[in-house]
């Protein structure tokens, strides 16, 4: 079964269009500050229970970016990855041990930064500005 990519909407009228601004992997969980492009305002995620991440450049994502905008309008920023390949080579990678734990991949696609998330929720979303 191929991976789908669901959208979903983090906070209610929250900007499509954001850039990573700041990553931070530290004791409060992988914390990523997104600003608005072209605009001052900016949202803090905190994702707590993650065991892994990979941020790449869009660019390097592009065959991704391309096979999503085929299926939904673009731009949208986060999405919940179902049937993930990469989750299941952290799986094997890892002998098992995601297996069972509940792990979701969720998808932040920005217009700098594709960032892959595996955790057990969704991130908690600040408006910092």
């Amino acid at each position: 079964m191929p991976e789908k990519y669901l959208p979903f909407e983090l906070i209610p009228g929250m900007p499509k269009e954001l850039c990573v601004s700041r990553l931070v992997d530290g004791e409060e969980g992988l914390i990523v500050i997104l600003k608005e492009f072209g605009k001052t305002r900016r949202f803090r995620l905190t994702f707590s229970g993650q065991t892994a991440y990979r941020a790449i450049d869009e660019q390097f994502r592009s065959r991704t970016i391309h096979h999503i905008a085929q299926e939904i309008s673009f731009p949208q920023p986060f999405f919940v990855v179902e049937n993930s390949t990469w989750l299941r080579w952290l799986d094997e990678e890892s002998d098992g041990l995601l297996g069972g734990r509940g792990f979701i991949h969720i998808a932040v696609m920005t217009t700098d930064i594709c960032l892959d998330v595996a955790c057990t929720a969704k991130p908690a979303c600040e408006v910092e500005s």
